[in-house]
């Protein structure tokens, strides 16, 4: 489309009139505080994302602490029940302190730990076969012993207290999958937050440049785009 001579010296004068604007171009007050409670703002969702993942992981992890408490009072009645449902209406102190000591108290002070029991036993002989020194070795042989021997002693756990044990480890592996899924989607999220303050912190930066355009500059550019209307225009006729 060729654009008429007056159309023409009326769109250079407009450019050169933004040219001649730009000359003392000055970003406004308001537009460089909006730009920066622009960042303050993002900063203040980073932080408000951060306290509520941390409340939510404490949540899950008070969770974990109450099914723990609860765990041990229920496996301590049902061992006690299983301990003594063989034993006839006359019990002494000795045969119930023996009963405690062997059928009671070993589930009670070992609840919800064989897991971790088997765990601790599986680093330790990773350990073990990435050392050389005689010395740690010995240590860790010591630790493997104990922990191997206290699982050896778990097998021998009654069904109905390892069934009941089972239901509350259940429990506090599902709150540990809740803290772990929660952690994953939050690193996403302060990863998009973080994106978000790069570009705001860049943008607030170039807002913070007052421009300064020369005569020479303005020239150039109301000449410049004389000479390309023209070759568009076939020579403004």
């Amino acid at each position: 489309m060729i654009l008429p001579f007056s159309v023409t010296r009326t769109m250079i004068a407009v450019v050169a009139g933004c040219a001649m604007a730009l000359g003392g171009c000055v970003t406004p007050t308001e537009v460089k505080i909006a730009s920066k409670k622009q960042v303050e703002l993002i900063d203040s969702l980073d932080q408000a994302t951060r306290d509520l993942e941390s409340a939510l992981a404490a949540f899950h992890r008070n969770n974990q602490q109450l099914i723990r408490n609860q765990a041990r009072v229920a496996i301590a009645r049902q061992s006690i029940d299983v301990a003594l449902s063989d034993e006839t209406e006359k019990v002494t102190a000795d045969e119930l302190f023996e009963a405690h000591k062997s059928s009671v108290r070993p589930w009670i002070d070992y609840s919800l730990e064989e897991a971790v029991i088997t765990k601790r036993i599986e680093q330790l002989k990773t350990k073990m076969a990435a050392t050389n020194e005689a010395i740690e070795q010995l240590k860790i042989r010591n630790e493997l012993t104990g922990l191997e021997m206290e699982k050896a002693r778990l097998a021998s756990k009654p069904n109905d207290v390892a069934e009941l044990e089972a239901v509350f480890s259940g429990e506090l592996e599902a709150e540990q999958a809740t803290i772990e899924a929660l952690g994953a989607q939050f690193a996403v999220l302060r990863q998009q937050i973080a994106t978000m303050k790069a570009t705001q912190t860049r943008v607030d930066a170039w807002l913070s440049i007052d421009v300064t355009v020369s005569q020479e500059q303005i020239d150039s550019l109301t000449e410049s785009f004389r000479v390309a209307n023209e070759a568009f225009s076939g020579g403004g006729k």
